[in-house]
């Protein structure tokens, strides 16, 4: 098998990019290759070792854990002791692979992809140097998920608002949000900023938890009620009323508040929760369309048929210097028992988490092919012991209220707007009984199965100030059920790393184990949670499963 690092670097202070080849074996890219007519240095010792998987500490929902590896080049001889003073963080590392065997096989045509392989797609973090050998430090493009949210105002006026606002976290809506503050702009115009993305309408505006009304704009309540955010601005509004300008996510009241203004937010791109995720990921800088695009459309295209069907709406409020992109798209997927994470083309994926026993295997691996097989089921919940319940609480109240609300609030209204989640629904774990076939509680064998609490990011509105909460939990409960409700299996199976099997092999895959031990005699199927690269000298993959 031969390995292939390509390596994207800025060799001087303009950042003009230079790629480099190195390799498990040495030659020359022909005419037809690309980059053509190029070396590739045979100084290639350690491949990659490479890990990537489904965030544990959200079960098997939420985005993936980023991955970090290292490569390493030879170079006793000092010929790229260039390479350590390079600019190469945050730029593209690429590890292929070939089985030499095919007749499509040519060392000219790399990287001909009817018999190269692409093994991950990366980012570096630093090349450093010891002398005799180079490390080039990986991580997973998932990197760029860590970068904040919140933008700071400039505190220069208008949609900067005053200095005195200078330097704090701007707020940031996503979706919808049920009970979100707004931020005061300038005290002189009674304007306040919804979110800093733009595109996010103010609905049924409270001040102490009344609701205000909204003024009409010919004849109707739109979600731009002035032509721009000046216009906005310079609005006169009558007494006791409020305008909202959706584009610059902005609003503006007729007269000074009594009490604390909130808002029940909604992002004009929609809450499906496939719109709320494609957003974040474009916010933190993954193109959802072009010639660069990283977010797979396809993927995205199947969560947001399964949000229509199940009628889930989400969002998020942030406003504060922490929140990450990473955080925000994870907290949105565990919510609706999804993933999303980057696969070996740093393409972004995701999918709704299923039963792996309805899922179509796309590698059935048998005792003979496996170097090692180790079940890491333990007694802890979710990791082998089933749950008796979920309990789903929804929907997320971003300000809760305990004081200070309007004498025309009631009782029951002053109850949900005290608490964060002001709704929850139940729902029993079940299965099948082994004789006769019956469905009993799961508790009925797991008595001390305890509860799944799933704290969801789902979408509210309170129409009046007297009226219901409007919302619904973004998952049925039954599907966490389903998938949480019954014993499980994880297992780490280890086999020799081959090009074929990584072709079909992804996070999120399907894959079936047949052993003679631990009761896959007759195979099972299991999810793929967790992938782990050992490359150098004899090359394997370990694979995560669950089912």
């Amino acid at each position: 098998m031969i390995f292939v690092a390509e390596i994207y670097a800025a060799t001087d202070p303009e950042g003009t990019e230079s790629r480099f080849l190195f390799g498990t074996d040495s030659w020359h890219t022909g005419s037809g290759g690309s980059p053509a007519n190029t070396p590739v240095y045979g100084r290639l010792l350690q491949p990659a070792n490479f890990e990537r998987s489904i965030a544990s500490g959200k079960m098997i929902f939420g985005l993936t854990e980023a991955g970090y590896g290292e490569c390493t080049i030879a170079n006793a001889d000092g010929a790229f002791d260039a390479m350590t003073t390079y600019g190469v963080d945050g730029r593209d590392f690429r590890l292929w692979a070939c089985e030499p065997t095919t007749s499509a096989f040519t060392f000219e045509a790399f990287p001909n992809f009817s018999s190269w392989v692409q093994i991950f797609h990366a980012t570096m973090q630093s090349i450093v140097g010891d002398g005799d050998v180079l490390r080039v430090r990986l991580r997973e493009r998932v990197w760029k998920m860590q970068s904040k949210v919140c933008p700071s105002f400039l505190g220069t006026g208008g949609v900067e608002g005053v200095a005195a606002l200078a330097g704090t976290p701007k707020p940031v809506v996503y979706g919808g949000a049920y009970n979100a503050s707004p931020v005061l702009l300038d005290p002189a115009y009674l304007t306040y900023l919804i979110s800093a993305t733009g595109g996010v309408s103010a609905h049924h505006l409270k001040d102490s938890g009344s609701v205000v009304a909204r003024a009409l704009t010919s004849g109707a309540q739109e979600n731009d009620g002035a032509a721009s955010f000046a216009a906005l601005q310079g609005t006169t509004i009558q007494v006791g009323h409020y305008l909202t300008h959706a584009t610059s996510g902005t609003l503006k009241l007729g007269s000074p508040p009594v009490g604390q203004v909130t808002v029940d937010a909604a992002a004009t791109a929609g809450d499906n929760p496939s719109d709320v995720m494609v957003a974040i990921a474009e916010a933190a800088g993954f193109p959802a369309s072009g010639v660069y695009q990283q977010i797979n459309s396809a993927d995205f295209a199947a969560i947001e048929t399964w949000g229509t069907t199940n009628d889930s709406h989400v969002g998020i409020y942030v406003r504060d210097d922490s929140t990450t992109y990473g955080q925000a798209i994870g907290a949105i997927a565990a919510s609706i028992g999804a993933w999303v994470g980057f696969n070996r083309w740093g393409e972004l994926r995701g999918a709704i988490v299923v039963d792996p026993a309805g899922m179509t295997s796309v590698l059935d691996l048998t005792e003979a092919g496996i170097l090692s097989i180790k079940r890491t089921t333990s007694g802890d919940p979710g990791r082998g012991v089933p749950y008796g319940t979920i309990t789903q609480k929804y929907p997320r109240n971003w300000t809760p209220q305990t004081t200070g609300l309007a004498g025309v609030v009631p009782a029951n209204v002053r109850k949900e707007i005290g608490e964060e989640y002001p709704l929850s629904t139940v729902t029993t774990c079940e299965q099948l009984s082994s004789s006769p076939p019956a469905t009993v509680p799961t508790t009925d064998q797991f008595l001390k199965a305890g509860d799944y609490l799933v704290e969801s990011y789902g979408v509210g509105r309170r129409v009046t100030s007297k009226g219901a909460l409007e919302a619904t939990a973004p998952a049925p409960g039954s599907q966490f059920a389903e998938l949480l409700g019954v014993p499980r299996d994880w297992f780490e199976v280890t086999v020799p790393f081959r090009v074929s099997h990584h072709e079909d092999i992804e996070i999120g895959a399907c894959m079936s184990v047949t052993h003679r031990r631990f009761g896959l005699s007759a195979g099972k199927q299991f999810l793929v949670t967790g992938i782990r690269y050992e490359l150098s000298k004899k090359p394997t993959a370990t694979f995560t499963l669950w089912g």
